[in-house]
C-alpha cells in the first residue's frame, strides 16, 4: 500500500481480534468476523449459512434498532 503523504510503501495489517487500543478508541471490534479462505474445507458450509444469517440480522435490527 502506498502513502499518499510520503509516497512510501507500507505494508497493513488489520487484526481481528481486540487490541489494547480499541477501548480508548471506542471502537467495537467484532472478534466474530474471520475471513475464511475459498480452499478451506469449511468454506461451503459457512458460506451456504450466509443467507439465513443475513436474514436473522435483519430481523434483529428492525426488531431492536
Amino acid at each position: 500500500m502506498t502513502c499518499t503523504i510520503t509516497g512510501c510503501t507500507h505494508t497493513w495489517w488489520k487484526p481481528y481480534t481486540v487490541v489494547t487500543t480499541d477501548k480508548a478508541a471506542g471502537f467495537n471490534r467484532a472478534e466474530y468476523l474471520r475471513p475464511i479462505p475459498r480452499d478451506d474445507p469449511e468454506y461451503p458450509r459457512v458460506y451456504g449459512m450466509r443467507a439465513d444469517t443475513e436474514s436473522l440480522h435483519a430481523q434483529l435490527e428492525f426488531a431492536f434498532h
